[in-house]
């Protein structure tokens, strides 16, 4: 059974590429400075940005396991209460979950 890499030829696929690359080539060279550029544009920043919690990682406090991280995320719960009479609550504030 014949197989698809016997028919493989490199010498016919580099020809070939060569013939587009000739064809293709004087159309394309001005664009590849350009190109060139405006990926770099574009690449660089988009890299900083990915690499950014990386490297303020490295710089972080090691974690206590210890500590309920959920509690210390939690925002600050205040109630208002007159002064003289300890059950009348003029306001409060808790945290809502969820």
């Amino acid at each position: 059974m014949p197989d698809w890499r016997d028919r493989l030829d490199p010498e016919a696929l580099r020809e070939t590429a060569q013939r587009a690359a000739s064809i293709i080539g004087p159309f394309l060279r001005p664009f590849v400075p350009a190109f060139a550029v405006t990926m770099a544009v574009f690449a660089i920043p988009l890299a900083l940005l990915y690499l950014t919690p990386l490297v303020l990682g490295l710089f972080a406090p090691k974690l206590d396991p210890a500590v309920d991280l959920y509690a210390v995320n939690r925002p600050l719960a205040f109630t208002l209460s007159m002064r003289r009479a300890a059950k009348s609550v003029i306001a409060a504030r808790w945290w809502v979950s969820g």
